[in-house]
């Protein structure tokens, strides 16, 4: 009997070291989840033979995964630290997590056992780094979040029993999402697009090559090259936020249009995310774009380190608020 993807469930736990794996910690709720072995063979052609091979070898070995979930307060967390490393942790219930990336120093990056798998077969993707994180909120649909890892090695795993991650449930919504764009070193949060604001995707990328050396065919260590986010936001055209940052871009002598952005999603004081970064718009706007046959205005800024910036990273603030004392 054929077997239902709606069986698969997924499972993860913080390595201590890189690639070893570890028993899982929580379960995930996710929307879907792959796991993929990357196995490089090298054909072997024989002389005499018009076969273009007569026999493989393995020479690399590695592995990635992805997975979409539905947003919640209580996992983003994880995928910050993959990405930035453990948080600056306060408070007694709520608690906040900030992570504050200036680039000068490399991230002490958590990497996981990330475990998917039905009753039957489970497998796990061990030292799986977070390669990208895209939030996108849309109206009328549950905001997800979208994530990509890097590992060492796919190997076969059982699931644990173990408890969903804690705040899984607590979902984020459209209604709870807000985005302001404010001039380098203003009042963060203090021009909020409010409604005007008709669509955004967030998207956190972090450059993760894998350094393979001799007397093995796996990865032997892994370094982060670069971290680059950039905000995908489409706006009603007439906002005049928006309509001063892209007229700037016209004329013979057009100006660099820079913001301190943030992007908040408050449920109440016990859960809420708090994004905040210095940004340019960086690509030309695409005018007279058509949402319900409302004009919008579809912009993308990306993340710029500027010194005059109110965040206190002047590349990249976040804070996560939630009920878990340490993520």
């Amino acid at each position: 009997m054929a077997r239902a993807k709606q069986l698969i469930t997924a499972q993860i736990g913080a390595e201590s070291t890189w690639g070893t794996a570890v028993a899982q910690t929580a379960s995930l709720s996710v929307n879907d989840i792959t796991l993929t072995p990357e196995v490089q063979h090298e054909l072997l052609p024989a002389g005499g033979n018009l076969a273009s091979a007569t026999d493989a070898a393995i020479v690399k070995v590695g592995g990635s995964a992805s997975l979409e979930e539905r947003a919640n307060y209580g996992t983003v967390g994880l995928w910050l630290q993959g990405a930035f490393g453990a948080a600056t942790d306060a408070g007694g219930g709520p608690y906040t997590h900030t992570w504050q990336f200036a680039g000068t120093t490399s991230p002490t990056r958590k990497f996981y056992t990330l475990a998917a798998g039905d009753a039957t077969d489970s497998y796990s993707l061990n030292g799986a780094l977070v390669t990208e994180l895209k939030l996108t909120f849309t109206p009328g649909q549950m905001p997800t979040a979208a994530v990509s890892f890097a590992g060492m090695r796919v190997t076969t795993d059982t699931l644990d029993s173990v408890s969903a991650f804690t705040d899984i449930t607590q979902l984020m919504l459209p209604s709870e999402v807000t985005i302001a764009l404010d001039t380098i070193g203003g009042t963060l949060g203090a021009t909020s697009l409010a409604c005007d604001a008709i669509s955004a995707v967030w998207t956190l990328t972090v450059e993760t090559p894998l350094q393979y050396g001799l007397g093995t065919n796996g990865a032997c260590d892994y370094a982060t090259t670069k971290v680059e986010h950039k905000l995908e936001l489409s706006a009603e055209f007439g906002n005049s936020a928006i309509n001063t940052a892209i007229e700037a871009l016209l004329g013979a002598t057009p100006s660099t249009v820079k913001r301190d952005v943030q992007i908040k999603i408050y449920k109440s004081a016990n859960y809420s995310l708090i994004i905040n970064a210095p940004m340019v718009l960086a690509e030309s706007p695409e005018y007279w774009q058509d949402a319900d046959g409302m004009l919008t205005v579809d912009t993308v800024w990306t993340g710029i380190v500027d010194a005059s910036s109110t965040t206190t990273s002047n590349y990249l603030d976040v804070v996560l608020t939630n009920q878990d004392a340490v993520v």
